[in-house]
């Protein structure tokens, strides 16, 4: 009686295969977005915290790339890169320039994501390839920029949108 007791314990743990689902459309109405990754929400320009989101019917094919688009985007000049999906996994690359003025370089934000029928989960990584124009930052401010680049490279950035309910 054990045996089949542990056996379905583990398979409750099991980690979900996305890529090998068949695939789902989100289903419309309100959704509850929320940023996460150590301040990213400050970062990207958004609100800490919770949103709100009303997702119509005609919208829900293109939704979850545009939750990338829309939160990994770090400025106007950024371009996305999404990647075919597969099954109810789908990716990109975000690729953003800096202001050339101050250094040369983009971060770019690989991210990862899965769709469900009310959820959309998205994780992204930052990299950062700056080489600072000469005399423009002092000495200090170069070490600030390459801790800070530290910091941002080892941070997640996290999406996720969960169905709440039907848009009023």
């Amino acid at each position: 009686m054990a045996a089949p007791l542990i056996a379905l314990a583990l398979t409750g743990c099991a980690e979900r295969d996305a890529k090998s689902e068949a695939p789902v459309e989100l289903t419309p109405g309100l959704y509850n977005v929320s940023l996460g990754g150590g301040g990213f929400a400050q970062f990207s320009g958004e609100k800490e915290g919770e949103q709100t989101l009303c997702v119509r019917e005609a919208d829900t094919e293109a939704l979850a790339q545009q939750f990338a688009t829309q939160y990994f985007t770090m400025h106007p000049g950024c371009s996305n890169s999404p990647r075919a999906s597969e099954g109810n996994s789908f990716g990109g690359t975000m690729t953003c320039s800096v202001d050339p003025q101050r250094a040369q370089g983009s971060w770019v934000i690989d991210y990862e994501g899965t769709i469900a029928a009310e959820a959309v989960d998205i994780t992204g990584r930052m990299t950062i390839e700056l080489t600072p124009t000469p005399g423009t930052m002092s000495a200090e401010e170069e070490a600030q920029l390459k801790m800070g680049t530290e910091f941002m490279e080892n941070i997640p950035l996290i999406v996720s949108a969960k169905r709440t309910g039907d848009c009023t």
